[in-house]
């Protein structure tokens, strides 16, 4: 029986030895936490910077700390809350080198810009987040398949997706949960 890495005939390499050799060209994420931290080596010096910033927003708010150990519920409508949040908001942006737009508002905790800022200073792949966090996610491979691959994950023929899913959804009609 061929393992992993052999191949399953000759001159023709089995699909799960395709599907391993894709994962683990991939920057690995949850699956590989490891081998994203190594891969994602800037974000380390980013973190530090924006550790920095945040640790002098709770210096100068230490209303922060409170509601962030869960001391007190945190009230998006106190005033000297709201104000601190700002204030890390604006250190981390400095952190980041970016502009913080004023205000945010609170429609969202995400602020895409220091999200855009995080991603370009540590190099990181993901760069299609802040334009999801503005403009909403894709939902799938039939309303996306055009998502270009970023190294996050292992590209999948969108072919092999749509099958997968046609199986999974034959296979929820033939059981009922009920």
């Amino acid at each position: 029986m061929p393992t992993l890495h052999q191949e399953s005939a000759p001159g023709r390499v089995s699909a799960k030895a395709t599907r391993e050799r894709e994962n683990e060209a991939c920057v690995g994420g949850l699956r590989a936490p490891w081998r994203a931290k190594s891969a994602l080596h800037m974000s380390d010096a980013v973190g530090v910077k924006v550790r920095e910033a945040l640790a002098k927003a709770l210096k100068e708010h230490p209303e922060l700390l409170t509601a962030a150990d869960g001391a007190e519920a945190f009230d998006p409508d106190a005033e000297a809350q709201r104000a601190g949040v700002e204030r890390a908001r604006q250190l981390v942006a400095e952190a980041l080198g970016v502009a913080h737009p004023q205000p945010m508002g609170r429609s969202t905790s995400w602020q895409p810009h220091l999200v855009r800022g995080w991603i370009q200073a540590a190099n990181d792949p993901d760069v299609d987040l802040p334009k999801w966090l503005l403009e909403g996610a894709p939902l799938g491979v039939r309303e996306f398949p055009d998502l270009p691959a970023r190294g996050v994950f292992p590209e999948v023929d969108p072919g092999e997706a749509n099958a997968a899913l046609d199986e999974l959804f034959a296979k929820s009609e033939r059981h009922s949960y009920m």
